[in-house]
């Protein structure tokens, strides 16, 4: 677990990442502990139901799919206020998948990263007020999740690692920050073990993510 690039500025920020995603991390082990059940095997929409937690663990109040109208309906993915209550954080959050055969990022790859950025771009401080609680420092923070697949046979982590962020180093240069984390025995497979059947693994979780502070926009 560490992060492979980390230009934020505020410290606090940078710890309140760091906690999530470590928190994140353990959720995933616990799960597949208590339940049997690998949940890297699942998409955005269930995957959120592991960061909720993490982000619980680190905040003071934390929701899910918060009102807010800026012209338009829209539905803000988490909000959390951290145990400081110096600063809340206004989350959106995309997930993807890197196949086991995959050499490069996808088009709906590239435009999922373009997706997160934009929604977090379409944040009004104004806006947001009227339906959060704050006067407090308030960062939009776009939060992209990618689940690595390799071949079952691929031993050599730290080289896919490198392989994969000089990838997102190519295509989604822009990112503010990154974390990886290359995942034990247990989170390998998807049935909690290895099988004939199975062909490929999961190798890492890899968190790539811009923070903006709303009152700087």
């Amino acid at each position: 677990m560490k992060f492979f690039k980390n230009n934020i500025k505020d410290l606090v920020v940078t710890n309140f990442i760091e906690r999530v995603c470590i928190d994140f991390e353990l959720e995933l082990e616990r799960t597949v502990t208590e339940l049997g059940e690998n949940p890297l095997c699942y998409q955005e929409k269930t995957m959120s139901s592991f960061l909720f937690p993490a982000l619980q663990q680190n905040s003071i109040r934390t929701l899910m799919e918060v009102y807010y109208n800026n012209g338009q309906t829209n539905f803000l993915d988490f909000y959390s206020l951290d145990k400081t209550r110096k600063c809340s954080y206004l989350i959106e959050f995309k997930h993807r998948f890197w196949g086991n055969t995959q050499k490069d990022f996808l088009k709906n790859d590239i435009a999922k990263w373009h997706q997160v950025n934009e929604q977090i771009g379409k944040l009004d401080k104004k806006a947001i007020n009227e339906y959060l609680d704050s006067d407090k420092n308030i960062y939009g923070l776009s939060l992209y999740m990618l689940t690595v697949t390799v071949p079952k046979e691929e031993t050599d982590n730290n080289k896919i690692e490198k392989y994969i962020i000089s990838k997102i180093e190519e295509n989604m240069s822009d990112y503010d920050w990154g974390w990886v984390y290359e995942l034990p025995e247990a989170l390998n497979y998807t049935n909690n073990n290895e099988s004939d059947n199975e062909v490929d693994k999961y190798s890492h979780v890899i968190f790539i993510g811009k923070v903006t502070k709303l009152d700087e926009k």
